[in-house]
């Protein structure tokens, strides 16, 4: 009786905030007072576009009231270390539009990201806060056609991914970047786990951008954090001693449960059954195994009358895009994906993430969860596992210190789901 009242407690909760029942949560936020943007040493200007991007975004979350104002001050790089989820993007891209001169023809910010879907969220954001000119530059992309762009008119600020940076600067597609002068790099944690990002990203910090600078880094998930900032200092990425800049880290508006599946090929029929009780803004996380079978599992839950798309790193750009896009707008309600998702895909609407496999890594875990409970909202998290992989998540939910209440699947447990989110 325990597990099937936790169970239909988590569809309750992933439900609740589903934008169809509109009933939503919105941010803790610091004092709620007109000019709270401005207090935080921002100009009026910079604070209006902030507030311009929605009801949301009247007042700064913790984290941006912790971050912003040292950033502004400029004293010292900075790390920023928070939740996913939690306004980190809107944290440094701020300051940042603060030092942009829009009458200036020179790029002045570049704005470095580990996978090309962040890359396009902050370029979106960007583009609503600010008055100058902003390129993408990221895998995949035409670099021949930026080139172009670039020598005709130099963006005021700069989005991309380092390989497609590094080689854009180093054939001159960049004229110059000698007034870069405010440098971020997102989700710093991923480029120290990865040889090839690293290398790319230590060439274009030490051989194309200028040493006096400003540089913020952004991670949600990184061990030993306190370290960091001198490590970041040794590898020359930081030019200046780091300040770290941190706030709550934990996942407090989420509900983390794992529900035991008795056989491997009983997994999907345990989603299908989820799904069809709860009826909520979904992202479904699989392992990169599966990708081949990401379509067939899409076409399984359509004939539950579910509308599905599958966000897929094997198609082209813009089938990714359009995919990703249509969930966004609501057109779609299930989102079938791998851990290409997993850092950068931000749909406030998500109420329920479901990890059809168990994640590698609790750091995988973290920014897998991150999807959900945007900006404070709640959400849910719900990991489908065998018997012989429970002390894996457990082992995430200690190192993450989050409780994951565990379930049965079964029958009487998701009769209790029927019509709950209708």
């Amino acid at each position: 009786m325990r597990c099937t009242l936790q169970v239909a407690c988590l569809a309750c909760t992933a439900a609740a905030y589903a934008p169809q029942r509109r009933r939503r949560a919105v941010a803790p936020r610091c004092a709620q007072q007109s000019d709270a943007w401005e207090q935080l040493g921002l100009q009026p200007t910079t604070a209006d576009a902030a507030r311009h991007l929605g009801p949301e975004f009247q007042s700064p979350t913790p984290v941006q009231a912790s971050a912003i104002p040292s950033i502004v001050k400029d004293e010292s790089d900075a790390l920023i270390h928070a939740r996913t989820g939690s306004g980190k993007t809107l944290a440094y891209l701020l300051p940042l539009v603060e030092r942009i001169d829009s009458s200036r023809q020179a790029t002045q910010g570049c704005v470095v990201v580990p996978t090309r879907e962040l890359g396009l969220q902050v370029a979106k954001v960007l583009r609503r806060l600010t008055k100058g000119t902003v390129m993408s530059l990221l895998d995949g992309s035409s670099l021949k056609r930026q080139r172009t762009w670039a020598w005709a008119e130099p963006p005021h600020i700069v989005v991309g991914n380092p390989t497609p940076l590094r080689r854009m600067a180093d054939e001159a597609g960049l004229k110059s970047l000698d007034a870069c002068a405010f440098v971020v790099i997102d989700e710093v944690d991923s480029f120290l786990d990865d040889d090839e990002r690293r290398d790319a990203l230590h060439r274009l910090l030490n051989d194309h951008l200028p040493r006096k600078r400003s540089t913020v880094f952004a991670t949600a998930s990184v061990d030993a954090p306190q370290r960091l900032p001198g490590d970041l200092l040794r590898r020359r990425w930081a030019t200046r001693p780091v300040s770290y800049l941190s706030s709550e880290r934990g996942m407090p508006t989420i509900q983390h449960t794992l529900v035991l599946c008795p056989k491997p090929e009983a997994r999907l029929a345990v989603l299908r059954q989820f799904l069809k009780g709860v009826r909520t803004p979904t992202v479904v996380f699989f392992d990169e195994k599966r990708l081949g079978l990401l379509p067939k599992i899409a076409s399984a839950l359509k004939q539950d009358d579910l509308r599905v798309d599958v966000l897929n790193e094997a198609d082209d750009l813009e089938s990714r895009s359009s995919a990703f896009e249509a969930f966004v707008r609501g057109e779609v309600d299930v989102l079938l994906t791998t851990d290409l998702a997993a850092r950068g895909l931000d749909a406030p609407r998500t109420s329920l993430v479901v990890n059809f496999d168990v994640p590698r890594t609790a750091t995988d875990y973290l920014h897998r969860a991150g999807r959900t409970a945007r900006l404070g909202r709640n959400g849910a998290v719900l990991t489908i596992c065998e018997e012989n992989e429970r002390f894996v998540v457990e082992r995430f939910g200690n190192k993450l210190g989050v409780g994951i209440d565990e379930v049965a699947a079964g029958a009487e447990a998701y009769q209790r789901l029927a019509g709950v989110g209708e």
